[in-house]
């Protein structure tokens, strides 16, 4: 295995017939100098040998299984070869099991080796697996993953054989590979008994897919939000997945949350499923919390570092948590970051109750939407926290914003701020029924003065005489924190705004920061999915503003409008795309200038309703450039899957830099994707796209999901 760092195994185990735990496998590798060897002349004779048409390595079911017996034969010579068996028991149905192939012998019995030194520059190393059951339980997954240094790994084209044709009636699985240090990927051939249907999964070295815990099951939606941070302190960004109708011991849209952390080294550089871990309201460390269902854990999420230790922090909410017998009043759990990640030590949780002298009412969703930046330049970030449907006065579902300031200790109970409509300073402002001000919050420094500012929207807004057209406040930051003084608004009928504010508009329904001319001010971008365009009768085309960042804040004298209508954007405007429905910002380039994604979770492609798709566009010196975007769907550019009805390719974004290598990464949420052929259906699936500075973001990517497929 010339140039080979590490060889990862990997297993999981599931359940077939009965609850049996029996099971067990073995993983051997041959390429020492000292041991066996194999001469040229040695074939040994196989009922398999007939169908074996390529490669150079065969490997097949070695004794044990189903009376088969131990065969396999080189295609050209291979000098030596050195076995290591490890057998492994999983403590429990469903676990993975890995396993290490690496430079030296450890005493952890996990561990596979092989020696510094190969025979020849053109030696092999065979990997062979060994999977033996009792009739009641089956393999599910194994992957085994080359991780090569200084090469550019690359699939091989691999055979596949069916269990009928084996005349094997257990596990039958054989595969071929070649590898002199350019070549890797490995596909297991899983069938579970004869005549049953079986299943291929492939996870190879370019890929490297991340199972996590848990398992895919209807109505899921897992990767409907995100959040990116290091967690870890690594200097690496972590994932935070969110996936608030995940079932929990009964619960019925419980929620949880899972992060899947980096790594810019290998065997785990990008994402890696060796390091994930889950959390809901059930978690141990979360004494007086317990899932109920309708909570919506994970509904939104928000990291940074709240008590400035050098480990980002998680903000999640719950707003539909009920307290007190009042029902969906909402709870924001706070999880700190440190050297070992995430953890529920020191959690907090956050409540109108006890962080404000406002009172606790039924149906107010604190929690609803989430941001976070150091509002008053005091080194630790704060929080800023949507409750969109509380009432003011007797304008129900007015909505409120609190922020809660870092301290050393965390989250301040105590400092609070609490803005809303009806505030003094807003003069221009006024709390109404069914505005819903703090249903989307972003935070980003618009002004430049080193201070993180913060968008309201209030996408319910009615202006005039129509309804809903909506709405974004901004809130600058100040040594004393946010301030209502020399505020900014923003809707369809303010001058620089291309058409004009409409019913049913929800102008601010998303919103994101980012500073694409790198001036070191960023721009504010206001997503209005809900538009419709021209006079076709369209209804819901969509359409994304972006204002330019300047002293005095997002500027309305230098505005671009991006919808599927423009030149150098991709598609058309079409009824139902809801292009603008989901955003982030990132340099997917490493240029020094963030770059802007959209989602449009409901465009139709080949065919499919609501298949989904995202577009890409670059930042430069002049801001936000539409030629040269990029568009992304699961029909094109390498992207595991392929389009389907609903999957609503999109839904959510996020950015951050997974690998290291100082070009982040785009995350796409397809939390309506269905897996397997279960009939589960909204599952849900993440694809990762990695950065780099070709501006393709095609070269690289991983599916993250839950359990099976």
């Amino acid at each position: 295995l010339t140039g080979a760092d590490h060889v990862i195994i990997k297993s999981t185990f599931v359940r077939n017939v009965t609850n049996t735990d029996n099971f067990y496998q073995s993983l051997c590798t041959n390429n020492s100098i000292s041991k066996h060897l194999i001469t040229n002349e040695l074939k040994p004779t196989s009922k398999y040998k007939d169908l074996i048409k390529a490669g150079n390595l065969i490997i097949i079911p070695d004794k044990g299984v189903s009376g088969c017996g131990a065969s396999f034969w080189p295609r050209q010579r291979l000098n030596s070869y050195y076995k290591e068996d490890i057998y492994q028991n999983p403590n429990k149905i469903g676990n993975w099991i890995s396993s290490e192939l690496a430079k030296s012998r450890s005493a952890n019995n996990n561990r596979l080796y092989t020696e510094q030194h190969i025979v020849t520059p053109t030696a092999e190393v065979i990997l062979k697996g060994v999977a033996e059951t009792l009739a009641s339980t089956a393999l599910c997954t194994l992957s085994i993953n080359l991780f090569c240094k200084n090469v550019t790994g690359f699939s091989t084209n691999l055979k596949e054989y069916d269990a009928k044709t084996a005349k094997h009636n257990s596990i039958g699985w054989l595969y071929n590979h070649y590898h002199k240090g350019s070549r890797s990927n490995i596909v297991l051939r899983d069938f579970v008994s004869e005549g049953k249907n079986r299943k291929i999964i492939d996870f190879n070295l370019n890929n490297r897919d991340v199972m996590v815990r848990g398992r895919a099951e209807k109505d899921d939606s897992f990767g409907k939000v995100f959040s990116s941070g290091d967690y870890n302190g690594d200097g690496v960004a972590d994932l935070l997945v969110g996936y608030p109708t995940e079932d929990i011991n009964g619960d019925n849209d419980a929620g949880a949350v899972t992060v899947v952390y980096g790594g810019d080294s290998l065997p785990s550089k990008g994402l890696s499923m060796l390091s994930s871990r889950g959390f809901h309201q059930d978690s141990s460390g979360l004494s007086g919390m317990f899932t109920e269902g309708g909570d919506l854990f994970g509904s939104a999420l928000a990291s940074g570092d709240f008590n400035n230790d050098g480990f980002d922090d998680v903000a999640i909410g719950s707003p539909n948590e009920d307290i007190d017998g009042k029902s969906n009043v909402g709870m924001v759990t706070v999880l700190y970051g440190g050297n070992k990640g995430l953890t529920t030590s020191g959690y907090q949780l956050l409540k109108e109750a006890n962080i404000s002298k406002g009172k606790q009412e039924k149906e107010d969703k604190f929690g609803f939407a989430l941001a976070s930046h150091d509002f008053d330049g005091d080194g630790y970030d704060d929080l800023a926290i949507g409750s969109p449907y509380e009432d003011i006065g007797s304008k129900d579902n007015a909505g409120v914003v609190y922020v809660s300031y870092g301290t050393s200790n965390g989250l301040s109970k105590k400092r609070i701020s609490r803005f809303h409509q009806n505030n003094s300073g807003l003069e221009r402002m006024a709390a109404e029924k069914d505005d819903r001000f703090g249903h989307e919050l972003a935070a980003g420094d618009f002004n430049g003065d080193g201070l993180g500012d913060l968008a309201v929207g209030a996408p319910y807004e009615d202006l005039g005489d129509g309804d809903d057209e909506g709405m974004v406040v901004v809130l600058f930051g100040t040594t004393q924190g946010l301030r209502t003084m020399e505020y900014r608004f923003y809707h369809g009928d303010r001058s620089g705004f291309a058409g004009s504010a409409e019913k049913n508009d929800h102008f601010g329904y998303t919103l994101a920061a980012g500073d694409f001319n790198n001036d070191g001010l960023d721009e504010l971008v206001i997503g209005v999915p809900y538009e419709d365009l021209g006079s076709g009768g369209n209804n819901n085309d969509g359409n994304v503003f972006v204002l330019r960042g300047t002293s005095n804040g997002p500027s309305r004298n230098s505005i671009r409008e991006i919808h599927q209508d423009k030149s150098g954007v991709h598609g058309s405007a079409e009824k139902d795309d809801k292009f603008g429905f989901a955003l982030t910002t990132g340099d997917f380039d490493g240029d020094g200038y963030q770059d802007l994604a959209i989602g449009s979770p409901t465009e139709d492609l080949a065919g499919k309703d609501n298949g989904g798709k995202v577009d890409v566009f670059f930042g430069s010196g002049n801001g936000l450039r539409l030629s040269g975007s990029r568009e992304y769907n699961q029909n094109k550019n390498n992207i595991t899957g392929s389009v389907e009805k609903d999957d609503k390719f999109g839904y959510s974004l996020m950015a951050g830099d997974f690998d290291g290598d100082d070009n982040d990464d785009l995350v796409i949420g397809v939390p309506f994707e269905d897996l397997g052929s279960g009939g589960n259906n909204n599952d849900g699936t993440v694809h990762v796209l990695y950065g780099d500075s070709d501006r393709d973001l095609n070269g690289r990517e991983q599916e993250v999901r839950q359990g099976t497929r």
